[in-house]
């Protein structure tokens, strides 16, 4: 049996309570679905459901008892406002609000606003539990007061979520110090996808955003993040911004087809930014990096590696990563740190492993405070050991700033990276000629 919570057909309707330190639906059992268009199988969000209580609200929290999952459970296409930007609006997990069992719940095409996290979901870690989680379409965009705080879409624990074709975004947080994200899947998340979502507008002066943020801890984890994309992260903080960031003991990621664009950290001491950036501190991360779009990452930078502006960086010992076809394009000046600095299109720490081939890397980002800046196509701090394979790429840089690449040493020609690396032998050193600093498609003619 099911029960459905649904407008009449054309009626606008709106549930309202202020539930201090609870929420105004708590679901328990399986098969209940609460939709909230009023015409029969509409996309219309003609349901408005508020918490108006200031003290801890939520809004919906879906709940499982003991042991036994809760299944086949939807929220969609509804308004969902919460009381205050303290507390999340939408919780899948345990009733009493700890790691819950649950399958095939999903929350779809709503509008969730005002909120510290948008929805959280939280289960055991246990093979086959939170199987079918299913989160797509839903805005969490709202400006102002009514936007979410810390994160859209957090997963923790989950064996098989689907978080697709939201759009997040307009989260200005000046208040965390920490774990500011777009989305983030947690610890013990696996067989999982983010995919085709939009995160557009992430600012805070007290935390650096990461528009996708990836720390399961799993090795394989078996995540996939797949055509998102991801603009507009700004910080005045003492850490890199960053578009994609896997982190932790995380091995088993696959990073494909994604667009990461202007990411700004404007702290005048001297900080860094990312575009996709790579940290599992591994050698054998089996992690892909293949046909993403990297464009505008800026920052005031220093000399330090850690304060660099990179648009594809790995980290430390990270290895076994497997990077190709990416087209990264770091350009533009900015008034930056007072000290020697230096940006890299694509940046390989010390680790081994690297398959690089089929990139286009072009680097001419300019900080206009100092005259010894550099920005590099490429910079190794390993040896060329590190290559399993490295050809077939494209290396561009220009202006007073730009070096080829850094093996060791700094090298300026193409001839002399091929004898640095002993490979690249089908490599070449050239404009590519994007259709703009912004589209790295290739010009056809």
């Amino acid at each position: 049996k099911t029960v459905t919570i649904k407008p009449n057909t054309g009626v606008t309707s709106a549930i309202s309570g202020a539930s201090a330190s609870s929420m105004v639906f708590l679901i328990k059992d399986s098969n209940v679905f609460i939709d909230g268009s009023n015409s029969a199988g509409g996309t219309s969000r003609d349901l408005t459901i508020t918490n108006t209580s200031t003290t801890s609200p939520q809004v919906v929290r879906i709940g499982s008892t003991g042991t036994t999952p809760i299944t086949n459970v939807t929220l969609k296409n509804c308004i969902l406002i919460n009381g205050a930007n303290t507390s999340t609006a939408v919780t899948v997990y345990a009733a009493d609000g700890t790691a819950g069992y649950f399958n095939n719940i999903t929350i779809q095409n709503n509008s969730i606003q005002k909120a510290y996290m948008g929805i959280y979901n939280l289960a055991v870690a246990a093979t086959g539990n939170g199987s079918g989680l299913l989160i797509t379409q839903n805005d969490m965009n709202s400006t102002g007061t009514d936007a979410i705080r810390l994160v859209g879409v957090y997963v923790q624990g989950v064996d098989g979520a689907t978080i697709s074709y939201n759009n997040i975004g307009n989260m200005n947080n000046t208040v965390d110090a920490s774990n500011y994200s777009g989305i983030w899947f947690a610890t013990g998340t696996v067989n999982s996808t983010i995919s085709g979502n939009i995160i557009n507008g992430m600012t805070s002066t007290t935390a650096a955003p990461r528009g996708i943020a990836v720390s399961s801890g799993i090795s394989p984890s078996n995540v996939n993040i797949t055509g998102n994309t991801i603009n507009n992260l700004t910080t005045s903080y003492s850490s890199p911004p960053y578009g994609i960031y896997v982190f932790g003991t995380t091995t088993g990621v696959n990073v494909n087809e994604n667009k990461v664009s202007t990411l700004l950290n404007s702290n005048t001491g001297g900080y860094g930014a990312r575009g996709i950036n790579i940290q599992t501190g591994l050698a054998a991360s089996s992690i892909n990096v293949l046909n993403n779009f990297v464009w505008d990452i800026k920052c005031t930078g220093d000399v330090a590696q850690t304060y660099w502006n990179m648009g594809i960086g790995m980290d430390g010992i990270t290895g076994g990563v497997n990077i190709q076809f990416n087209s990264v394009n770091l350009y533009g000046t900015y008034a930056g740190y007072n000290s020697a600095t230096n940006s890299a299109a694509l940046y390989l720490g010390t680790g081994t492993g690297f398959d690089i081939r089929n990139n286009i890397l072009v680097n001419s980002f300019d900080n206009t405070t100092v005259t010894t800046d550099k920005a590099y196509a490429i910079y190794t701090a390993g040896t060329n050991a590190g290559f399993t394979t490295i050809n077939y790429n494209d290396y561009y840089v220009s202006g007073t700033p730009g070096v080829l690449g850094f093996l060791t040493a700094d090298v300026t020609t193409l001839g002399d990276w091929q004898t640095a690396t002993t490979q690249e032998a089908n490599s070449v050193n050239g404009d590519p000629f994007f259709e703009s600093n912004e589209n790295l498609h290739i010009q056809t003619s």
